[in-house]
């Protein structure tokens, strides 16, 4: 696709063939396994941001993100990855928006998502968003994970109170930031091992969590959502729906339907939006960090050997156990993550989203991006960004076709 075609997905031929799952062989199990740890360097860093920054419920989280990878590897039978919302996640990891306004804004995702799937209205809406527009905000929304995840690996180096100390932080950021470059084809990996050098560094700097938790049955509430609250909807809920529009329901229906072709009645686009709608709408009200579906992730899952909605399973059941039961544990975990290693996990989300965008492919589209990243970081609004990107690249058509005629005449 070009980009100044709308966001509607061509159909294409099948590229890449879906392996047969070996029943019940140890193999496959293992590729399974292995493969349920594809999409982890996008749900770990933005799921402790939003309990370390915005005090958000990790019991809540935990247990809602399992749940939805259940019942996703149940309905679907492919490893369809659950992902954060990322311009959300974005704007709270900036500080622009609370806990409580990033479950507004995912009720307000949630609506949109559900209204389109269950009207099948997703195909009508597709062909008059632009593709590079879309494009620009997910870079946009990118540079912002990029921007915090550079503050954050900094931090250490910038704040240390002697020089050797600060020529050590600096020297670890640098060298972990070499390492996830040469490991940038392979970012899960980086992730896991990131995460694993975060939880030792956390486990060292408080030895009090060292200490086996006790298990404890998470309880449910409800977010009180008062007036105020609702402002997420604008800030962070609206400049969200043309991403989880076209990563989580166009994309992810290409996707599949060329790794799992023997699966694509069951992969319309129209049951995707729907499912994307119904998991939030039914998880938000209880704190639950806003959920999607994401083509980046159904691809780093399928290269780690997920071949069966089995590996998703899996990975929700890990959730939902430490969710449900060591739900105080893992919030205290959270809250001693280094945020030095957050900023190299925002660093190696950033990375992706940017690279998965290709919002530089045509000139217009360069121009979008550098709009509407510029109006970004300057307003800190992303619907204002979004809204001016799409203006500005009407008029950069407009401004096209006039010059095509001029020629011709």
């Amino acid at each position: 696709m070009s980009a100044g075609t709308s966001i509607l997905p061509k159909k294409q031929a099948v590229a890449v063939p879906a392996r047969s799952a070996a029943g019940g062989s140890l193999r496959s199990l293992l590729g399974e396994a292995a493969g349920s740890l594809g999409d982890i360097g996008t749900f770990v860093p933005i799921a402790v941001a939003m309990v370390a920054m915005a005090g958000m419920d990790a019991g809540a989280i935990l247990v809602t993100a399992g749940m939805a990878n259940i019942l996703s590897g149940l309905a679907f039978g492919i490893p369809i990855a659950v992902q954060p919302m990322k311009a959300i996640g974005a704007l709270v990891i900036a500080g622009s928006l609370t806990g409580a306004q990033a479950v507004a804004a995912g009720l307000c995702v949630g609506l949109a998502m559900l209204v389109l799937g269950s009207l099948n209205l997703v195909e009508t809406v597709a062909r008059r968003v632009p593709l590079a527009v879309v494009r620009a905000l997910q870079f946009t929304v990118a540079s912002e994970l990029l921007l915090r995840g550079l503050q954050f690996a900094a931090g250490p180096a910038l704040s240390a109170p002697t020089l050797g100390r600060a020529v050590l932080s600096g020297g670890a950021v640098g060298g972990a930031a070499v390492s996830l470059w040469l490991m940038r084809r392979r970012l899960e990996w980086a992730a896991i091992g990131l995460l694993a050098g975060g939880l030792a560094i956390a486990g060292w700097q408080h030895p009090e969590l060292l200490v086996v938790p006790e298990a404890a049955l998470w309880r449910p509430h409800l977010v009180a959502l008062g007036r105020g609250v609702w402002e997420g909807v604008w800030m962070g809920g609206l400049p969200q729906i043309p991403l989880t529009f076209l990563n989580s329901v166009l994309a992810v229906t290409v996707l599949a339907a060329q790794l799992f072709p023997h699966r694509a009645a069951r992969l319309e686009p129209s049951r995707l939006a729907a499912s994307v709608g119904l998991m939030n709408l039914l998880i938000c009200p209880f704190g639950a960090m806003p959920l999607c579906h994401g083509s980046g992730g159904l691809a780093g899952q399928y290269r780690l050997g997920a071949r069966t909605g089995l590996s998703v399973i899996l990975l929700g059941s890990v959730k939902l156990i430490l969710g449900l039961f060591f739900g105080a544990a893992a919030l205290a975990w959270m809250q001693a993550f280094p945020k030095s290693v957050l900023g190299l996990f925002l660093l190696v989300a950033g990375w992706s989203l940017a690279s998965a965008s290709r919002a530089w492919s045509s000139r217009h589209g360069a121009v979008t991006l550098l709009i509407m990243a510029g109006l970004y970081h300057v307003t800190g609004n992303l619907l204002l960004s979004f809204v001016s990107g799409w203006l500005v690249w009407r008029i950069l058509g407009e401004l096209q076709r006039n010059l095509g005629e001029r020629r011709k005449d």
